[in-house]
């Protein structure tokens, strides 16, 4: 009669057992594997929060860069609107309506 056993581990260090077989070959070893696993798992998290932070700040200058574009078309259909010149500044407002409305409505994605 044959017996088969089949043993499965996950996780960011070894095996227990496999800790111990690397302790008692180089002393100390094991515990030099978690803290090494401890500091790759700080780096990721450091990693993702830089990431996070990175995706929030594009995110405040494209609403400051969009406001600042949306107030100079305004200005400039104001302007042309002042110089009784109302089909550019029908042009320039409409621009602006046609490209800020959506922005508000879909957000910057397009998505509903």
């Amino acid at each position: 009669m044959v017996s088969v056993v089949q043993e499965r581990f996950s996780g960011p260090i070894a095996h227990p057992r496999h800790l111990r077989a690397y302790d008692d070959i180089v002393p100390g070893s094991a515990e030099r594997i978690i803290r090494m696993a401890e500091k790759a798992q700080d780096h990721n998290a450091g990693m993702d929060t830089k990431i996070v932070d990175g995706q929030i700040d594009d995110q405040k200058r494209g609403m400051r860069f969009g406001l600042f574009a949306l107030v100079l078309v305004l200005c400039l259909a104001a302007g042309f609107g002042y110089m009784d010149k109302p089909i550019m500044a029908g042009m320039f407002l409409s621009t602006a309506v046609l490209g800020a409305i959506p922005v508000f409505v879909f957000g910057r994605n397009g998505k509903n």
